[in-house]
């Protein structure tokens, strides 16, 4: 019984975590004194001047096409537009009004 239950388990979490799709590495973007990371595990935080401002999940979704980052903060859904190299990297995203690129720091 109890293997059963380890495997419908496991079932169940890699079923959840298909259809949650994350970038392949760690992204850092900055925005003046803003700074958002989105982990390769769906997690995201955002730090304005240092200090964590904000810390939540993300995923990304397809939105007629064009690719979209959702953030879930503190029980929302954000949705932010992104443009994206082919390393799978962000050239550009933006969050509620702000434009953030790859950090310099």
């Amino acid at each position: 019984m109890k293997r059963l239950f380890l495997v419908l388990f496991s079932v169940v979490a890699f079923a959840f975590s298909a259809h949650a799709v994350a970038f392949r590495s760690t992204q850092s973007i900055c925005s003046g004194t803003t700074q958002m990371i989105l982990y390769s595990n769906g997690n995201v935080k955002i730090y304005d001047d240092g200090v964590l401002m904000f810390s939540g999940t993300y995923s990304i979704v397809r939105d007629s096409g064009a690719p979209v980052v959702e953030l879930y903060v503190d029980g929302e859904t954000l949705r932010c537009t992104f443009r994206q190299s082919r390393e799978q990297k962000i050239n550009s995203l933006t969050f509620r009004g702000a434009v953030y690129t790859p950090c310099s720091r």
